[in-house]
Parts: structure tokens; C-alpha cells; sequence
């Protein structure tokens, strides 16, 4: 904006005058711009205030001098009390510019550079750059001139603010105060003949020599006031003399707030004045009675839409300031307007001109401030159309430089109103344009252009239309190339009509700058380009950045600095991301400006870089760069001093005209055998690159090997171009002592000459020692110069993901594909060669049985080895299984109870482990090894490891293993239920009439004596198989553990071993006797047995093994009455007899009530009812004939029996064949056979 007249599109920013504050040396010279001789002149005769606190408070206030400061419509939602102005400081003398304009004025009187005729005599007068008033450049049709827009931002203030020091001696008080008042009147009368509306402001700032009482300083000031008719609230401050810098800084906050304040109220009259006087002129008769050439209407709308949008922007009224330059810009632009009625080839176009390009700059930061970025840019696009249409239709066209001027300084104002106005939601974070102003619908379609981009666009889009600019400006014809002087009167003449000259250069200067190398058009590109650098970088648009910055070279080189060149590329070339986004064209560009400037910089390094890269295929060649790598190596190396460079260039940094790989044939391998890997050298140059003598080539692995070198020999057979060989290297093991772990160095020798279109593959074969990852990780391809030489490193897993295994056949070198990924293989540790054959090992094994297992270790070895046996079992924390090393002697005498066992425990396991030394095991010979096993009392899951430590005889220091593993289930092979039922004792009871059969004993389990009656129960046992095979009972009894104050006696049947097949059950009965401890005794008899089973496999010849089966406490009642029935043989066949047996084993007389019911099914000879007493410790039996009516059925007598005594029902409690039912028995009647 700085090609426009001053002031003409700065910010509107209220005007502060400070008069009298500061040094002489602080103050600001006088505008010499406006006619201040007949302009009334504001005279103060006091000295300046000058002093540590009065530098300090201007200082404060210069803080808020806003005049390089944007706008912001934040500014108007804070109010004015904190929003900043235009601050200067003066003297104690200041000019005000004529507010009318003399009768009698002349050209002379007013800045004008034409001759004008002065007003008629009594005319009205009119102020002095009205187009009314002879003297005006704007006389008698012009529309604005800057000097108006200058008169309100620079030199007409809107508060006036004089300073002054308040006296603190007792005995001139009074007279300082009259001369304040005085001095105060002096100035108001200045500023009321100048007819501005310019408010009046007095500072005082109390004496530091002695400080006054504040109710003193507070009625001298209220008597300065009154006097001087001021208001002490808005217009005089006062500042004490011991004020401390915190207390200055909120006095000039709090004075600029209210001038402030009081400077909006001063634009609002203004503005009042300025809308009477547009409403009085246009509907008036004045402009009808003008002369042709007077002002127009549109030109009256236009000046005074300009005016008041000017003064709505001084209050931050953002919105009212931009409908009234809408308003001005329509008057300018429409059909009827101001361009429609003005000759292109006067003056008044071109201040026209000016005027449009200062409106729509006001309008657009008006837009800008209301957070309306699109509108903004549909202004700037408008106004943009509309100059064009007019230059086309009325003045020069637009296919001229001074087109391209003009729209390269507009981009570069939108630049700059970008950059000033902090426009919501437009932030770096942002995307590349704003987003749309709320107000806009969705239904309106915007263009991207019509979004408002940010200042780097701006930026660049000045830089290309000043590219075009210098283009159409060196193209400019012979003839219009000399000065004016030297040319036809008729040739000047023309130029006129040619050229728009709108603020630019006449032809002659403009092509002269655009020849020179170093001009103002390639500093202005160059300007431009630096600043679009910075945003696009500080937005993070990197890409955007570099293009930008290889434009900006082009315009270093075109400039011939090279350095500055040099520098900005080099900052490109390492950091660009155009080589893996394929932009080949721009990488070939930016290659071959870097490559040009380090030749003439003899910046040896970049130059051998950029050649290395423009030699790949990718990069089309030039015809002017010399590819022979080589030669440049030996020209540089002979120019530079005798230190040694080295060039490290790599896949990740540059494109390459040779590309290295290495490939692994298979994806594992083993430690001590042949790896087979491959190398390829492909070269990837352009049709003009020449032979690369490499002197070696590296490759560098991440494992047991570090390092594969094959260096340079020549061959004697050559190698035509586009073919392809395969060599089989000879790798040679070198100690390298630089190398701290010992690992060796392997090296070969190769031909290293490559050639265009040339393909070589090393074929290698070497041993790897130990395991682990073996992974190929760069290969460094070297050509070593003197002084200078150049290391490529290829990063070999980034780079090349899938990859070939080259081989020979009959049709020549094939390519095979292998598997994705072939830098990387897996060196497995030797294979063992020693085996184990545990076939004896079962999957299944039962608790507390001892396992014999079987081995046998083979040795297939080339030699003997020295070979160590390991047998480990690994369990459950609750219980280890025990191992023991047994022989053929001694398998048949180990018995579990004589086991001998070692355990080890760690944490949530247990261990069982034992060892044993074979010695030296001979090639191809075997050993036969057994142990036996306790498996534990617990059903668990058991590994088993037999492991075979071994080494081979020629070498003992390679330890190898061999591992049998299995995992085994231990599971118990049998389950029990029981069943206790009542049963009745064949030996008679004793009579309590007879003490002898009472007194008879028997002897107890702890040998005491037991003198109780004897009952009778029955235990029935039912085993389940849970094995999975058949296994043989070989014995099965049931041990008493405890019996409490009782005699037991168990008895069964005779058994022979017999088998149980899985999931078979089976059936045992036990009797077991009672009889308690005292024949008064009436405990239960609690009674704790274990079922003990003798087992063994059917398939096994080895002792049984037995097992425990735990049984259920049992209660038997010894002392309390029982019913029991019994069902006796009986001599017919169709009847069935019934025997009732009460017992009364207690030491009291019972009633025993027994009823028998009837039942349709069969019919009974015996008691129906009847009663029975029983003496203490006696029993008696009742007979039932039962004839049954059905056949193959049940028949369910029910027998009531009542102990009368304590009115209790007992259960009949069936035995042998007799089943109970809830209501009573139930006997099985046969069919009849």
C-alpha cells in the first residue's frame, strides 16, 4: 500500500495531540502538506514539562499508539476505554490548516499543481479541498483528493491535550493558577476560531520539588476548572508529583480511555455535520445552477458516502463504515456513475482511480474486521472486474505491464490486510482458505476462489503478475525503449496511448529495471517470494514452502547470487519429499540449479551430489551437463587443497543411478552350515551418464556377522552393455582387530566397473557360528578419489521389500520370485542328530501306581559323542512324582513303600529329576535306559522330558540337545458309592431274667470289653471303572479306622480276582457287626472305614497296586428300637411269609402298636392289629401269610407301627430281597413259570 498517496488507505486511528510534554528533542515536526500560513496557530508561553515522571508518562502514553497496528472488531467489543489511537507529540506551538478557503485565494495559497481561477466575488465559502471553492485540486468536478483523508488521520486532531506543570510554592500559587487559566483560555479561544470541533484535554502534573496536600491540589484544580470551564471528570487530570511507576502507568491508561471516549463523541459530530450537508447539497438547487463542468450528484454521493464511512471507521463502527463505502464504490462504478462520465485520458481518471482502489481497500478491512472472509474476497474480486471492464472498454486494455502492475501490488495488499486482520478461525492450524462467515446459507455455492486464502497465496500470486510484468515490460518495442527526450514528438505521443501508467513506471524506466539483473522487478519478486516462504512454513505447508524457495533460487540466479542460491537450495535438496512423491520434473530442476551454482561456487561436495543424482534414469538428462562423474571427481579433487573429503550420499537422501540389494536364499538356516546369499549391483543410469570404477563395495549385517566386503579387481573380460552376469565369490575369513567381540570380517575380490544398463550378481557362501537374526541392513558403494571420494549407502530394508533370486538356465540369467522379504533369515542353533525312543510311554496313568519306562538313545552322528541323560517329571505343587534309575535285576524287587525319590519345587510346580552319565556314545550305536515312577496319590497333568546333553567328540565346546517331551494325564482308576441298610443278627438276645446271657463280653479294637446287644448292617460298595483299559481286582476288603465305644466285626463273602472293564460297575456287600461298649449305652456308634482295592493292568505281570477309597462316616444306632422284616422260605409256593422282628435294645419297657392295611393286591393271614410289650432288651417276631393276587408285580403291604409311650411311628426297615417304598415295603412277586 505504500505506492498510494499517505494516508489515502491507512487504518483510521483517532487523533491525539500531546502538546508541551517531553524534550524538545521528542517532539514531531510540523506537516508541511497543508497551507498553515493563513491556519490559526495554537500558542501555549509556559515551558515544556520536562523530568523523570513527566518521560515516563510519555512514554505510557506512546504504548498506545496504534498508527502501524490492524483493526480489529474485537477493538469495538471492548469498548473504547481500551481500545488504542493515533498519539503525537508536539511542542508548545501547533498549526491548525485552513477550514475555509479565502475569497481572494489563489493556486498559490493551496498545494495544487495546476492554474485555477478564483471564486467569483460573493460566492459562498467553502472549505478548502471542497470542489466548490476555486482554489481546491478537486475544483471544478473532482470527487477526493488524499489530502482530505491526510487532514483527519494526521493533522486535524481529535483531541487536543496540553500539558502543564502545577506550581507548588505557597507564594506564587495564585499567580501560576491565573497564568494556567490564562494560558487554558488562550488555547480554547485558538481552537473555537479555527471552527474545528477539536475537544480540549489539560494534563498537569503536580511539582516534585515540594508535594502539596491533595485537598489543597483538589480546590486549586476545581478553581482552574470552574474558571476555565472545564469538566474535571473529562477534561483535566491531574498526576501527583509522588507517583510511583505503577500509578503513571494506570493514570495514562486511564487518560487515553477517556480521550478516547471523548474523540468518538468528536467523530460523531462530525458525522452528523457530514450527513446534513450530503442531504442539503443533493436535494439542493446549487449543483442545477452550476455551469457545465460542475459537480455531479454522483460525485456529492460518492465524496460524502467516503466521509462518513471514514468517520464510522475512526468509532469502530466496522459495519456502518463498510455500507457507506459500498455505497461510494456503486457511486463510482455504476453505469451512470463517475468512471461512465470521465475521459480516460484526463486526470480526474486517474484520481478516480485512486479513489475506487482506496475505497475497496477500506471496504475489505471493514469485512475483515467483521470476520467475513468471503465477503472480503467477493469485494476484491468485484472491484477487480470492474477495473478490468473499464480498462478495456474506456482506456489502454489490460494486455500491458501496467495491468500487471496493478494487480501485482493489489495481491500484495491482500497479503498485507491478511496478515494485519486477525480474522476468526483464519490460524496456521487452518486448511489453505478460511471457512465460510456464519451468515452465508448452505445453499449458496462458493467458489475456492472466492475464499479468502492466506498471505502466502497473496504473496505468491504478486510474485508470478510481477514475472508477468517484466515479461511484457522487455518485450516492449525498440522504439519506446528511449527516454522521452530522445524520441519523436509523435512517438511520445503514442506512448500514451499505449501505456497505462496508473502508478507505474513510464516505458523507457520500466524496461530498463527489468533488464538489469538485480532490478526493482526481481527485488520484488524476490521480496515477495521470501515472505510466501515464511507463511507457507509457519503454517507447515512444507511442499508449498519448497516450491516457492526454487522459484526464489530462479531469481537468485537470474540475479547472479549464487551464494544466496546455494543456501536456500541446499536447505531444499535435503529436506524435500518431492523424490518419494514422484515429482521427477522438480527434482530434475531443482538437481540441475544446485548442480550449475556449486560449479561456479566450486562447492566440490554438492557438486559431485547433484551429478550422482541427475545421472539416475529417473531425471531426463541436459545437454549441457557434463555426466562424467570421474572426470569431475579428478578436476575437483586437483583444485582443492590436500585434505581428504569424503561425499556420503544415501537411499534415503537422493536417487541413485545404481541400486544394491542383498537377498537370502531361504528364510532359515542353521548354525555350522553353508548360507547362501546374493548380491546385485544394478546400475540405473540415464542414455548420458558414463562408466562408475567403484573401489568396493560393503555390506553390513546386524548379527553374528557384521561386515561382507568384496573390493575392486579388474577383470579381463568386459561385459557388454544391457547384459547381466552371475558370479559365484570366493569369501575369505579375515580377523579384524579393530573388531572388540572377535567376529570375523569376510572378503571378496569382483570387477567394481559398471556401465549403463549393466546388472551384476555375487553369488556367497558362508558359514554362520552361532544363532540368532542375521539381517542385511545397508550396502555402502564406494569410489574413492584424490582427494575427494563418494560413499553410497543403500538402506536395503526400506528400499526394496520384494526382491529376485537371479539364477542360471539354459536360456540365460532368470529372474525367480521368492518371498517378500529377503534381507532377513534365522540362523538356527545345529540340529541335534542324537534321537530317543520312548515308546513305552503311556498317555494315561493311575494315582500310587509305579510306571517302569522304557528308553532308548540312538546315535546317528558321524562320531562318537559324550552324551548326558536328564530325566525330569514336572507337576502340580501338591504332590511330585518320584523317578528312580532301575536295572533288569532290580526292576521286580522295588515295591512303592521302599521308593527312594528326589524332588525339587519352584513356585506353582514340583519337580522330580534325576541324571545319568552314558560316557562315550559311538557313531551309529544306541544305549537302552529305564526308570521307574511313583505317580502321585492325585489326579493331575504330568510333562515328562527325557533330554539327551551331548556333544560331538571333535568338538566339545558345542554343547547340543536333544528333548523327548510328552505330556501325561494322571487320573484315579476307580470310584466308590455306598449304601448302609439295617440287617437283623442271627444270635439270640440275652433276657434280663437271666444275667448270665446279659454278663457275656467280648473283647474291643482297643482291647476293652463290650457288653451291648449286637446289630447287624449291611454295607454295599459300587465301583465304577474310570480307567481306560480293563483292570483286575485282585482284592477287595473294607478296613475299620476307628469305631467309637464299640465292637465291630466286618465279614464278605469269599472273591477271586476278576476284571472290571471301563465304565463297568460292580457291586460289593460287607455285614458289619455292632455291638457297643456298656449295655446301658445309648450313643451312636460312629464308625470311619476305607474300601481298600488291590489292581493291577491286565496286560502287566507286576505286583497289584492298591488303592484307598475313602468311605463316608457311618452312624449306627445301637440302643434304639428297629422294625426289621424279613422275608422267610415258605413251603407254598404262592405264598409269601413275612417275618416282623421289634427290638427294643433299651434298658425301658415299650408298646409297640402294629396295624396291618388291606390291600387289593393280596390277602394276609395274621394280626391285623394288634399290641406288643417288650421288656428292655428283648425282641419278638410276628408271622404275616401273604397270598398275592398278581403275578411279575410288586405288592406293597403297609405296616403301622406305633411306640405307644413316646407316640412315634418306626420305619419297617426292609433286608435281603425286601425293597422300601415311602408308604412301606415292597416284595417282588415271580411270574409263574
Amino acid at each position: 500500500m505504500d505506492d498510494y498517496p499517505r494516508c489515502y488507505a491507512d487504518v483510521a486511528q483517532p487523533l491525539i495531540i500531546l502538546s508541551g510534554l517531553g524534550n524538545e528533542t521528542q517532539q514531531a515536526a510540523a506537516s508541511t502538506r497543508f497551507p498553515h500560513r493563513n491556519g490559526p496557530k495554537i500558542e501555549i508561553d509556559v515551558p515544556l514539562v520536562t523530568g523523570p515522571r513527566a518521560d515516563t508518562l510519555l512514554a505510557n502514553l506512546r504504548d498506545h499508539d496504534a498508527r502501524d497496528s490492524s483493526r480489529d472488531a474485537d477493538d469495538a467489543l471492548r469498548g473504547p476505554e481500551s481500545a488504542d489511537c493515533s498519539v503525537k507529540v508536539y511542542g508548545r506551538s501547533y498549526v491548525l490548516p485552513c477550514r475555509k478557503a479565502s475569497p481572494q485565494a489563489s493556486p498559490t495559497d493551496l498545494i495544487s499543481d495546476i492554474a485555477t481561477p478564483t471564486s467569483p466575488s460573493g460566492a459562498a465559502l467553502h472549505s478548502t479541498l471542497s470542489p466548490l471553492s476555486t482554489g481546491s485540486p478537486l475544483y471544478p468536478d473532482g470527487v477526493m483528493t488524499p489530502l482530505w483523508t491526510e487532514k483527519h488521520l494526521e493533522v486535524v486532531p481529535a483531541v487536543f491535550a496540553a500539558c502543564f506543570r502545577l506550581g507548588s510554592d505557597p507564594e506564587r500559587n495564585t499567580l501560576n493558577d491565573n497564568q494556567l487559566k490564562s494560558q487554558i483560555g488562550n488555547i480554547k479561544t485558538s481552537l473555537e476560531a479555527s471552527k474545528y470541533r477539536t475537544r480540549f484535554v489539560v494534563i498537569l502534573l503536580g511539582d516534585e520539588a515540594s508535594p502539596l496536600d491533595i485537598s489543597e491540589i483538589n480546590d486549586r484544580i476545581d478553581n482552574i476548572a470552574r474558571a476555565s470551564k472545564l469538566d474535571t471528570k473529562t477534561s483535566i487530570f491531574y498526576l501527583p508529583a509522588t507517583s510511583s511507576h505503577v500509578e503513571i502507568k494506570t493514570f495514562a491508561d486511564s487518560v487515553i480511555s477517556i480521550m478516547r471516549s471523548t474523540a468518538l463523541d468528536y467523530y460523531r459530530d462530525l458525522s452528523r455535520h457530514a450527513r446534513r450537508k450530503r442531504e442539503k447539497n443533493t436535494s439542493s438547487s446549487l449543483l442545477a445552477s452550476k455551469p457545465e463542468g460542475s459537480v455531479l450528484r454522483q460525485a456529492w454521493i460518492a465524496r460524502y458516502e467516503y466521509k462518513l464511512g471514514l468517520f464510522a471507521e475512526f468509532r469502530l463502527e466496522m459495519e456502518v463504515a463498510e455500507r457507506h463505502y459500498s455505497l461510494a464504490s456503486r457511486a463510482v462504478f455504476d453505469p451512470d456513475g463517475l468512471f461512465a462520465t470521465t475521459d480516460s485520458w484526463s486526470r480526474r481518471w486517474d484520481e478516480l482511480r485512486l479513489f475506487s482502489d482506496s475505497v475497496a481497500i477500506r471496504q475489505i478491512r471493514c469485512l475483515l474486521s467483521q470476520k467475513a472472509p468471503t465477503s472480503a474476497v467477493k469485494v476484491w474480486r468485484t472491484h477487480q472486474l470492474r477495473i478490468q471492464d473499464l480498462l478495456n472498454r474506456k482506456a489502454k486494455g489490460t494486455q500491458n505491464y501496467g495491468w500487471m502492475v496493478w494487480q501485482s501490488r493489489w495481491a500484495s495488499i491482500m497479503a498485507a490486510l491478511v496478515s494485519q486482520c486477525t480474522s476468526r478461525g483464519h490460524s496456521t492450524s487452518q486448511g489453505a482458505f478460511t471457512a465460510v462467515e456464519k451468515f452465508a446459507t448452505e445453499e449458496d455455492t462458493i467458489m475456492p476462489w472466492n475464499h479468502l486464502h492466506h498471505a502466502g497465496y497473496w504473496y505468491t500470486l504478486s510474485s508470478k503478475l510481477t514475472c508477468l510484468r517484466r515479461d511484457l515490460a522487455l518485450r516492449i518495442p525498440e522504439e519506446d525503449r528511449a527516454p522521452p527526450g530522445q524520441s519523436p514528438a509523435s512517438q511520445v505521443a503514442r506512448r500514451g496511448e499505449n501505456y497505462d501508467l496508473y502508478l507505474c513506471l513510464e516505458p523507457h524506466l520500466e524496461f530498463e529495471s527489468a533488464k538489469l539483473p538485480s532490478g526493482a522487478h526481481s527485488k520484488q519478486i524476490s521480496s515477495d517470494l521470501e515472505l510466501a516462504v515464511q507463511v507457507y512454513t509457519d503454517r507447515g505447508q512444507m511442499r508449498l514452502a519448497h516450491q516457492r524457495q526454487l522459484d526464489l533460487c530462479d531469481e537468485y540466479i537470474r540475479a547472479e547470487d549464487f551464494k544466496a542460491a546455494v543456501d536456500t537450495l541446499k536447505s531444499i535438496w535435503s529436506s524435500t519429499t518431492w523424490r518419494y512423491e514422484n515429482w521427477l520434473q522438480v527434482v530434475r530442476r531443482l538437481n540441475f540449479a544446485l548442480h550449475s551454482c556449486a560449479l561456479r561456487l566450486s562447492d566440490d561436495e554438492m557438486a559431485v551430489a547433484t551429478l550422482w543424482e541427475l545421472s539416475s534414469s529417473e531425471i531426463e538428462p541436459f545437454e549441457s551437463v557434463d555426466y562424467n562423474l570421474a572426470r569431475l571427481i579428478e578436476q575437483r579433487g586437483s583444485d582443492c587443497d590436500s585434505s581428504a573429503k569424503s561425499i556420503e550420499l544415501s537411499s534415503n537422501d537422493v536417487l541413485s543411478p545404481v541400486i544394491l540389494s542383498l537377498n537370502f536364499l531361504g528364510d532359515e538356516g542353521h548354525a555350522g552350515e553353508l548360507t547362501q546369499a546374493q548380491v546385485t549391483v544394478q546400475t540405473n543410469m540415464n542414455a548420458a551418464a558414463t562408466r562408475l570404477s567403484c573401489s568396493s563395495l560393503l555390506i553390513r549385517l546386524e548379527g553374528s556377522l557384521k561386515t561382507i566386503v568384496i573390493k575392486h579387481k579388474a577383470m579381463t573380460e568386459r561385459l557388454e552393455d544391457h547384459t547381466v552376469s552371475i558370479e559365484e565369490l570366493d569369501l575369505e575369513e579375515i580377523l579384524t582387530t579393530h573388531m572388540s567381540d572377535g567376529q570375523a570380517q569376510l572378503e571378496a575380490h569382483a570387477d567394481l566397473r559398471l556401465s549403463r544398463g549393466q546388472t551384476k550378481v555375487f553369488n556367497l557362501s558362508f558359514v554362520v557360528r552361532q544363532p540368532g537374526d542375521l539381517t542385511a541392513l545397508t550396502a555402502v558403494l564406494m569410489i574413492e578419489g584424490r582427494p575427494i571420494g563418494l560413499s553410497y549407502t543403500e538402506y536395503l530394508q526400506t528400499l526394496h521389500p520384494a526382491c529376485h533370486w537371479w539364477q542360471e538356465c539354459a536360456k540365460g540369467p532368470t529372474k525367480t520370485i521368492t518371498r517378500e522379504d529377503t534381507t532377513k533369515i534365522t540362523i538356527l542353533p545345529k540340529p541335534p542328530k542324537v534321537w530317543i525312543d520312548a515308546s513305552t510311554v503311556r498317555a494315561v496313568y493311575y494315582t500310587n501306581e509305579l510306571a517302569k519306562i522304557d528308553f532308548e538313545l540312538v546315535n546317528d552322528e558321524d562320531e562318537a559323542t559324550a552324551v548326558k541323560i536328564e530325566v525330569q517329571m514336572i507337576s502340580g505343587p501338591q504332590e511330585a512324582p518320584q523317578l528312580q534309575w532301575i536295572d533288569e535285576q532290580t526292576a521286580r524287587k522295588i515295591q512303592p513303600e521302599q521308593f527312594q525319590w528326589d524332588k525339587t519345587s519352584s513356585g506353582d510346580q514340583a519337580e522330580a529329576l534325576i541324571a545319568s552319565d552314558l560316557g562315550e556314545v559311538a557313531a551309529a550305536d544306541s544305549r537302552q535306559r529305564s526308570f521307574i515312577a511313583l505317580i502321585p496319590s492325585t489326579p493331575l497333568e504330568m510333562i515328562l522330558e527325557i533330554r539327551a546333553l551331548y556333544y560331538v567328540m571333535s568338538e566339545p565346546k558345542t554343547l547340543l540337545k536333544k528333548t523327548f517331551s510328552s505330556e501325561l494325564a494322571v487320573v484315579q482308576p476307580l470310584e466308590a458309592n455306598y449304601d448302609v441298610h439295617a440287617d437283623l443278627h442271627p444270635d439270640p438276645w440275652p433276657s434280663m431274667f437271666e444275667m448270665a446271657t446279659i454278663s457275656d463280653t467280648s473283647e474291643t479294637r482297643d482291647g476293652s470289653f463290650a457288653q451291648g446287644i449286637k446289630t447287624r448292617w449291611r454295607l454295599n460298595a459300587t465301583l465304577a471303572s474310570f480307567a481306560q483299559e480293563e483292570l483286575i481286582l485282585d482284592e477287595v476288603d473294607l478296613k475299620v479306622e476307628s469305631a467309637s465305644n464299640a465292637n465291630i466285626n466286618i465279614s464278605h463273602a469269599e472273591h477271586n480276582p476278576s476284571g472290571i472293564s471301563p465304565s463297568e460297575h460292580q457291586q460289593w456287600s460287607f455285614m458289619i457287626d455292632a455291638q457297643s461298649s456298656d449295655i446301658d449305652e445309648g450313643k451312636t456308634v460312629k464308625l470311619e472305614t476305607t474300601l481298600n482295592v488291590s489292581w493291577r493292568r491286565h496286560d502287566s505281570e507286576d505286583s497289584a497296586f492298591r488303592l484307598s477309597l475313602p468311605v463316608p462316616m457311618l452312624s449306627l444306632p445301637t440302643n434304639e428300637p428297629r422294625v426289621i422284616a424279613v422275608r422267610k422260605p415258605s413251603d407254598d409256593a404262592n405264598a409269601v411269609v413275612l417275618a416282623i422282628m421289634v427290638e427294643n435294645p433299651s434298658m425301658h419297657s415299650l408298646t409297640f402298636s402294629l396295624e396291618m392295611e388291606p390291600s387289593d393286591d393280596f390277602a394276609f393271614s395274621g394280626p391285623k392289629l394288634t399290641t406288643l410289650q417288650l421288656v428292655p432288651l428283648s425282641r419278638r417276631e410276628l408271622l404275616y401269610l401273604l397270598i398275592p393276587f398278581v403275578r411279575g408285580a410288586f405288592i406293597k403291604p403297609v405296616l403301622k407301627v406305633t411306640d405307644t409311650y413316646f407316640n412315634k411311628i418306626l420305619r419297617v426297615l426292609p433286608t435281603g430281597e425286601l425293597q422300601a417304598e415311602d408308604s412301606g415295603l415292597a416284595i417282588w412277586i415271580d411270574t409263574d413259570d
